[in-house]
């Protein structure tokens, strides 16, 4: 998984990727497991786009973006469910709440070219993606589970929705 990691930091432009693995003790038990936590950090255009993936117990990932410039009204993009979409003649992997019309036909957009629809029919793929307003500032969150197969293609497509995202600032 490492070489992966390295492949996709070396793909973008002054990334940094920094690689941690420690035993942990599962509780209960006298069972140790390897936890491996990879933070990528990708600038780009002003804006630091960092990327937090463990592997091991609970395989959670985690996008985030701190908005420098530009305004965005909120907006939560959260996975259609696969028994729902069996039903829906239009096809739609996600679910995009916004009240901003306008943005909520970007945000549509910037998720198709992202490559986000492709990689959520092919895999077990459901980000959910939300601005988050702190201390005066916007921040774009992702958090998704690993346990897809495609999990280089799912970080490649959300970096490209958050590139889209400042784009479109």
């Amino acid at each position: 998984m490492i070489n992966e990691y390295k492949l996709v930091a070396d793909s973008y432009e002054c990334a940094e990727l920094q690689h941690k693995e420690t035993k942990v003790k599962v509780s209960g038990t006298d069972i140790y497991m390897t936890v491996s936590k990879f933070v990528l950090t990708i600038p780009y255009k002003n804006h630091i786009i960092r990327i937090e993936n463990e592997y091991g117990a609970s395989n959670p990932g985690k996008l985030e973006m701190k908005l420098k410039k530009g305004f965005l009204p909120n907006f939560e993009v959260r996975s259609q469910s696969h028994l729902k979409n069996i039903f829906l003649i239009k096809k739609k992997r996600f679910v995009i709440d916004c009240s901003n019309l306008q943005y909520k036909l970007l945000i549509e957009e910037w998720i198709a070219n992202s490559g986000m629809e492709t990689i959520a029919k092919e895999n077990l793929f459901e980000p959910h993606i939300r601005l988050e307003k702190r201390d005066g500032s916007q921040s774009i969150v992702t958090e998704y589970h690993l346990q897809l197969k495609d999990k280089i293609g799912g970080l490649k497509a959300m970096v490209q929705f958050y590139k889209n995202c400042v784009d479109g600032l």
